[in-house]
């Protein structure tokens, strides 16, 4: 029998081709799904950081205050301000109290919006979010502010001021 050349050169370049085609279709479908993801997870820690510094910023404010009750609204320039928060690229966040006026004004949730140039952009990373609500090209995180458990034998119902 005759020793055959390349049949195997041949056999080995069909299977390494057929395994470049699949593993850049799948690349092709795993990267953008990876990179969404990964925005998703950027967005959240930068909700986080807001949320966690509009807390700060509204028990900072108790404390100087000695008063549970405020109507003070917080922004990212603010916190930026007050040094409650580091500097970085919030330019597509905002972030607001909600209140709660009974009977006097407390705020009671933390709301951060995330603001996107388009639809597209936001259904992209949408799905990987824990949001409360949304617009066409908006999320809007909403987290409770939990008010101290002590303390209040000698806070001032009218008011909210300690006394």
């Amino acid at each position: 029998m005759k020793n055959q050349r390349g049949f195997l050169t041949l056999d080995a370049a069909i299977t390494l081709g057929a395994y470049l085609l699949i593993g850049t279709l799948f690349l092709g479908t795993l990267i953008p799904t990876l990179s969404s993801y990964q925005d998703s997870v950027a967005i959240s820690q930068h909700v986080e950081t807001l949320t966690q510094a509009a807390k700060t910023a509204y028990k900072h404010d108790t404390l100087t205050r000695r008063c549970l009750s405020s109507t003070r609204q917080v922004s990212i320039a603010g916190l930026l301000r007050d040094k409650q928060l580091k500097a970085g690229d919030y330019q597509q966040y905002t972030v607001s109290f909600s209140f709660m006026h009974h009977p006097y004004p407390v705020p009671k949730h933390v709301k951060v919006t995330v603001t996107f140039a388009n639809t597209h952009d936001k259904n992209r990373v949408s799905r990987y979010l824990d949001y409360q609500a949304e617009t066409d090209t908006s999320l809007t995180f909403i987290t409770p502010i939990n008010p101290p458990l002590y303390g209040f034998e000698y806070l001032d119902p009218a008011t909210g001021c300690y006394q």
